[in-house]
C-alpha cells in the first residue's frame, strides 16, 4: 500500500508541475505578447511582474517536479496562483452572464490547483523525491537528541 501512495505523490507532483512549466514555457516563447496581454489586463509593472511570475513558475515548478525543497516551490506557485486568480478570473465583477460563468469556472479550477499545492505544503513531496530521501526509513520522525541523559 505504500507503494501506490508513493506513486500516487509522485504522479500529483509530475501534474502539477507539468502545468507550471508549461505556463513559462508559454510565457517565454513570445515574449512581446505576453508583456503585451499582461498589459491590456492592467497587470502593473509588467518589465518586473512577468520575470518574476515566469522564475515562480519555473523554480516552483522544478522544485515540486524532482521534490526537492518542494514546500518553497509550493509556496512560490501557490503565490503566482493567488495573483493570477484575483488578476485575471475576478468572476464577481462581470456585467455579461457568460463571460462571468468562464471566469467563475477558471477561478473554480485555480482554487483546485491551490488545494493541491497545499496539500504539498502539508503533507510534503511523499518518499519518491529528494526531500522524501531525507527522511528516516519508514517516513517516520527524525530521532530528537536534545534529550537529557538518564
Amino acid at each position: 500500500m505504500d507503494g501506490l501512495r508513493h506513486l500516487t505523490a509522485l504522479l500529483a507532483r509530475l501534474a502539477i508541475a507539468a502545468l507550471f512549466l508549461a505556463s513559462a514555457y508559454d510565457f517565454v516563447t513570445d515574449w512581446g505578447a505576453t508583456l503585451q496581454r499582461m498589459r491590456e489586463a492592467g497587470v502593473p509593472s509588467v518589465e518586473v511582474t512577468v520575470p518574476l511570475a515566469v522564475a515562480a513558475c519555473v523554480l516552483g515548478g522544478l522544485a515540486v517536479l524532482v521534490g526537492f525543497l518542494t514546500r518553497l516551490g509550493a509556496v512560490l506557485l501557490l503565490a503566482f496562483v493567488v495573483a493570477t486568480t484575483w488578476q485575471f478570473h475576478r468572476f464577481w465583477t462581470s456585467a455579461d452572464p457568460a463571460t462571468a460563468q468562464v471566469q467563475q469556472s477558471d477561478f473554480l479550477q485555480y482554487l483546485a490547483i491551490a488545494g493541491g499545492l497545499l496539500l504539498l505544503l502539508a503533507f510534503g513531496p511523499g518518499a519518491a523525491s529528494v526531500d522524501g530521501r531525507k527522511r528516516p526509513a519508514g517516513g517516520g520522525q527524525k530521532p530528537k537528541t536534545d534529550r537529557a541523559a538518564p
